[in-house]
């Protein structure tokens, strides 16, 4: 008799303490837990239930379930749970489903409910345990907005975007990049090696960047690739793409095309160097030109020869046929003198309506044998200044040779000048070497 009444006090002792153990994971759960009898009453209501939906256990024990449940949705509940009383397949029970549920004051917002069932001898119950996921359904809106604002950029980007895996190989291109390279759909470029849409030229700069990349620098460089519309030049920004584990997973390169910058550039790059009329040398090239021909002499032995070409009595054929013509004559004079120098040399429009060929590595003979081949090539010229009307013009020339007789290409430039003058002086259509005085 004894030993079952220590029985039966044992097995109060440990109800009692399955019942605080119980008690006190339910009190300090994050979780919302809810539980409901087969009449929908609710019998169960922790503190984290009280956090979520604002209502105290004293002012919801005993009222309806629906209390939390929004009303375009209380037939479907009570349906449910008649069913499921009855006996009846349940949907839910034993899973993890999102729903909407009412907190006190009419908020709606939303839920996971993990639901349970169980039997007792007074019958069936449902336990909830309940998430508010409010704020991961804000996350998840903002990330979707964010998701729907980078493709909307994407796809109406004029650059060419692309997503390249840490093997070289495409795996997204944006429609633009599809475009330019005469695509239509991504899966004809899933999987390309980003060398096959470049110029060979720059298969190795491309490499390194990528290399450069997959260390976790973001680099900038200029290349030329092969599109729809030719050949194009292209700046592209590559930088390393990371997983959520910051684990290197692919690299992005941002890719714009500046042909039209670049051919601008090149544009401004040949007005600065040349003379728009003739398209020769311009005046700065060819003193630029000079001096490093000087330095070139001065530090590796050899000469060179400058000379200067004046057209004799040109602004006779200004005054008689108009500057147009004078334009034609200079523009046919710089094809003829084109045509007679060696491709070493460096011809220029000096100014006005002289010119200026620079002819490395040559002597007083051969620089003199030069001048007077273009001295005859020009005489016999016959040049249309006019429909019907052609002229011929003459030129004098001078001649000095660096460091024969000058040791400055400001004192070879005086030089020939100097003998350009004698060249006047004798009466024209000649050609004259710079001597200098005894």
């Amino acid at each position: 008799m004894n030993s079952m009444a220590e029985q039966i006090k044992e097995r109060e002792a440990n109800l009692e303490t399955s019942l605080d153990r119980f008690q006190a994971i339910t009190d300090t759960a994050v979780y919302a837990i809810v539980v409901i009898d087969s009449s929908d009453k609710i019998r169960f209501w922790n503190p984290a239930a009280e956090r979520i939906f604002d209502y105290r256990s004293s002012q919801v024990m005993g009222r309806d379930l629906t209390v939390l449940i929004p009303e375009r949705f209380w037939e479907a509940h009570r349906d449910a749970l008649v069913r499921r009383v009855a006996g009846g397949p349940s949907q839910n029970v034993g899973k993890t489903i999102e729903a909407t549920a009412v907190r006190n004051g009419g908020e709606e917002f939303p839920i996971t409910l993990s639901l349970a069932q169980w039997e007792a001898p007074d019958g069936f119950y449902f336990s909830g345990l309940i998430r508010d996921i409010t704020e991961r359904k804000q996350i998840e809106a903002a990330l979707k907005t964010s998701e729907e604002r980078f493709r909307t950029l994407v796809e109406n980007a004029s650059e060419c975007i692309c997503q390249i895996d840490l093997e070289g190989n495409f795996q997204f291109m944006s429609p633009a990049g599809l475009e330019s390279h005469g695509m239509v759909d991504l899966d004809e470029v899933i999987g390309l090696n980003m060398l096959e849409l470049a110029e060979s030229p720059y298969h190795d700069l491309l490499k390194q960047k990528f290399e450069q990349a997959k260390l976790g620098e973001t680099v900038r460089f200029q290349y030329e690739s092969e599109t729809v519309d030719g050949v194009r030049w292209f700046e592209s920004v590559v930088s390393p793409q990371y997983d959520s584990d910051g684990k290197l997973a692919s690299v992005i390169r941002l890719s714009s095309d500046i042909t039209d910058r670049q051919r601008a550039q090149e544009k401004l790059q040949y007005v600065s160097t040349h003379d728009l009329l003739t398209d020769l040398n311009n005046r700065a090239t060819l003193f630029s030109r000079l001096r490093e021909e000087v330095a070139r002499t001065e530090r590796h032995g050899g000469q060179f020869s400058w000379l200067i070409l004046d057209i004799d009595n040109f602004k006779k054929v200004n005054d008689t046929y108009g500057h147009p013509a004078g334009d034609i004559v200079l523009h046919d004079i710089s094809t003829v003198l084109k045509e007679e120098i060696r491709e070493s040399d460096i011809v220029g429009r000096y100014g006005g309506e002289e010119f200026v060929v620079l002819m490395p590595q040559t002597g007083l003979e051969t620089a003199m044998q030069a001048a007077e081949r273009i001295r005859i090539a020009l005489a016999a010229r016959k040049i249309p200044v006019a429909p019907g009307k052609t002229i011929s013009v003459s030129a004098s020339a001078g001649v000095a040779v660096f460091p024969e007789t000058a040791h400055s290409a400001e004192e070879l430039v005086g030089q020939a000048d100097e003998a350009l003058y004698l060249a006047k002086e004798a009466g024209r259509n000649r050609v004259r070497m710079y001597r200098r005085s005894a």
